[in-house]
């Protein structure tokens, strides 16, 4: 786990925990083990409304949860104006060598191992 993803976990239950008494509110979060007894209460009360993966990162247990006729439309940004689409694709396409930077085209030369890429390719941005 890098420094930074560490930080985002630590920083996201000190944030957490002090806001939760009035306020309704729900998420997801990576389990890394730290902080049990602060999480065990976290979700206490939130209930329901906290999700943490018993293993892996939200990168994996999302991408492994979606289809695979639905990864296209969860690689395409849905902001236009700030359209991150090609990027996610051009990232995928230097992973597999090819100068091609379509879905279509990543697709087939990736095969079954797409989820992979894009898992892969997910967790070494968030670094």
């Amino acid at each position: 786990m890098t420094r930074r993803l560490e930080a985002t976990l630590d920083e996201a239950i000190a944030v957490l925990v002090p806001k939760v008494g009035g306020l309704l509110f729900g998420g997801f979060a990576d389990n890394d083990g730290k902080h049990p007894a602060r999480w065990n209460r976290l979700a206490a009360k939130l209930d329901k409304l906290l999700f943490r993966w018993s293993s892996g990162c939200i990168e994996e247990n999302v991408v492994a949860a979606v289809a695979h006729d639905k990864l296209q439309a969860l690689i395409e940004d849905p902001v236009a104006e700030n359209d991150k689409t090609g990027e996610r694709l051009r990232t995928l396409a230097d992973r597999l060598d090819i100068a091609e930077r379509d879905f279509e085209t990543i697709q087939a030369k990736a095969g079954s191992s797409l989820k992979g890429l894009i898992i892969a390719a997910a967790l070494v941005y968030r670094s």
